[in-house]
């Protein structure tokens, strides 16, 4: 079993990360439709209360809104990617600095009091459980490069 496994990744070694990033263009589009036509909904996920989101007037959810606009857009890169990983990786760096740059925010906010813990639980969903698939497939493009068996 491990052997074909091992086979099947040669000879084809961008297979196991179309499903992945078919997932994550589903994903991408639900999460910001979702966000970019309730954008109250991340607001409470972040733990701002009603009251306060009504006290901030329409900045936040604005905001919040075009997160959910950005996150929607991301989409169709994935679906670049799920199409053709070798031609399309850039847009899983891209990717992955989001999922990287997001929980850094997070981290900042959380120490300057600004954000509570629950918040992370927005990270977790957006981009701990891809980075798997995004570092995957880029240390795939780098072993492809140096066999000589793609072109960056």
């Amino acid at each position: 079993m491990v052997q074909a496994l091992t086979q099947t990744q040669a000879e084809n070694p961008w297979r196991v990360y179309k499903g992945w990033f078919w997932a994550a263009t589903a994903y991408n589009m639900a999460w910001g439709t979702l966000i970019g036509l309730k954008p109250g909904l991340l607001l409470d996920w972040m733990g701002m209360t009603p009251s306060q989101q009504a006290a901030a007037g329409p900045l936040p959810s604005i905001l919040a809104a075009c997160i959910g606009m950005f996150v929607g857009v991301y989409a169709i890169g994935y679906a670049c990617v799920a199409l053709d990983p070798p031609r399309f990786w850039p847009f899983a760096f891209l990717g992955l600095c989001g999922k990287v740059l997001g929980p850094m925010g997070w981290a900042l906010h959380h120490a300057l009091g600004h954000l509570p813990w629950n918040a992370l639980w927005v990270n977790v969903f957006n981009d701990f459980i891809w980075w798997p698939a995004f570092v995957g497939l880029l240390l795939t493009v780098r072993r492809e490069h140096r066999a000589g068996r793609m072109k960056l």
